[in-house]
């Protein structure tokens, strides 16, 4: 969790894990429209490389399958 001075609120980072599959891209759309959380990484089992977009959202992460 981080503070957010702009705010006076608390953001908390989120890592989605299973970000490749279809739950993990609706959390990942979901979290987007929450004003108090933060996509911050997505853990799949696909090679998506080091990085994963998610189409329609504009949210760009980095990706790992570790």
């Amino acid at each position: 969790m981080v503070p957010d001075g702009s705010r006076g609120t608390v953001v908390i980072d989120v890592v989605v894990h299973g970000a490749t599959g279809k739950m993990g891209r609706d959390v990942i759309t979901a979290l987007t429209q929450e004003p108090d959380m933060r996509v911050v990484g997505g853990v799949g089992l696909e090679d998506m490389g080091d990085s994963l977009s998610i189409p329609g959202v504009g949210v760009e992460m980095p990706y790992s399958m570790d």
